[in-house]
């Protein structure tokens, strides 16, 4: 698959090589097979669709745009959240994909 801009194509295999090829897959670690044969298994492209929710949290429209209310405070106020009876630590909420603080 292929990332709107080639910068990101290119990270997204860079990524995923050094994983592959590296300290992340190498011994004494094992990775499973899809990850090792795809690369979007690891990381994969901004798609258009916007998820149907985040942290058990439904979008808002917010100036045309659909965004997820409440995530800079869950982020900033909590080092754990739990959301439709999952435990979230708010370490793991900035991730490739985050373009917007």
């Amino acid at each position: 698959e292929d990332c709107q801009y080639t910068s990101g194509s290119e990270f997204k295999e860079k990524v995923w090589r050094d994983a592959v090829e590296g300290m992340t897959c190498g011994p004494p670690y094992l990775c499973a097979e899809a990850l090792l044969a795809n690369s979007s298994a690891l990381l994969t492209c901004r798609g258009s669709e916007t998820s149907q929710s985040f942290l058990g949290r439904k979008p808002i429209t917010v100036r045309g745009q659909k965004v997820f209310a409440e995530f800079l405070p869950s982020i900033a106020d909590a080092s754990i959240l739990v959301r439709d009876g999952q435990l979230f630590e708010t370490s793991t909420f900035i991730d490739t994909q985050t373009d917007e603080l």
